[in-house]
């Protein structure tokens, strides 16, 4: 295929749009971030960036920017955000293209965040916003499966401990292989350095990926781009998410994280925010 090619992508599988007239700024602090990445750990300066757009159910800011940009399409206008950012369209409905003028393009990608009857999450990458909440860890993966989407579990605040952190690890030692991936993000304070569950990923070949997770309580501080990994894959800049999800199941690719966990401080102002939210 003509447009398929080695690239080097920075991922960011965990990102949350609370606001949606905050997309421009989004947009700008990833690709600071991204840059600035790229630069410290000296690979490749050419890249495209790509944000994991994993909402919860009855908030699909994804479909809401795939309307504006068939509505400009149909017009024959460029669906421009702002005197920077342009959105384009890809060969795969679940992927919108965020043009730079700098040349830069960072992937849109659709998917979901899903809280299953353990009360874990689950977060769907390239899959529309179908799958129920509360049911079981291995339903919800299968109906991931059955959409032609990938299973991330994410890690969260106290979610992987005791009875539900071995449901995750019996679910890292069933799954072994190409069907899921495990994830950290950048909610985890720095203190909380021992995760049994991503030496067990590792032990059992699943990949682990790095995404920020912003909190509606500090969306503007730890915004989408700030947590993410570089990967190197084969690329086809028409199909990025298929791209990307290929390089996952075949989990051959090395990855470099980039960003730093939380700090102690913010961790706790956030944590306060949430219950009181």
């Amino acid at each position: 295929m003509a447009n398929k090619k080695t690239r080097q992508l920075v991922v960011d599988s965990h990102v949350h749009i609370h606001n949606l007239n905050n997309l421009v700024h989004i947009l700008d602090a990833t690709l600071t971030s991204f840059d600035k990445a790229v630069q410290v750990h000296k690979t490749d300066k050419d890249f495209s960036g790509v944000l994991c757009l994993t909402e919860p159910a009855g908030r699909d800011n994804f479909t809401r920017l795939k309307n504006q940009l068939d509505k400009s399409v149909a017009t024959g206008e460029l669906c421009r955000l702002n005197n920077s950012w342009h959105l384009d369209s890809t060969a795969e409905d679940l992927t919108i293209a965020a043009c730079h003028e700098s040349g830069t393009v960072i992937y849109l990608l659709a998917g979901q965040q899903i809280v299953t009857r353990e009360k874990l999450e689950v977060l769907s990458l390239s899959a529309p916003q179908t799958v129920q909440d509360r049911m079981s860890l291995t339903a919800t993966i299968e109906a991931i499966e059955e959409l032609g989407g990938f299973a991330i579990l994410p890690w969260g605040v106290g979610k992987w401990l005791f009875g539900r952190g071995k449901i995750v690890s019996d679910c890292i030692k069933e799954k072994r292989g190409n069907r899921i991936a495990i994830g950290d993000n950048g909610g985890r304070p720095a203190f909380w350095k021992s995760v049994v569950q991503f030496d067990l990923a590792k032990l059992h070949d699943l990949p682990l990926l790095h995404g920020s997770d912003p909190l509606r309580v500090s969306e503007l501080r730890r915004t989408a781009g700030s947590r993410a990994d570089i990967l190197v894959l084969d690329f086809d800049r028409d199909r990025p998410a298929q791209s990307l999800l290929n390089a996952l199941r075949e989990n051959t690719c090395e990855r470099i994280a980039i960003g730093a966990p939380e700090t102690f401080m913010h961790f706790i102002r956030d944590q306060i925010a949430l219950r009181l939210s």
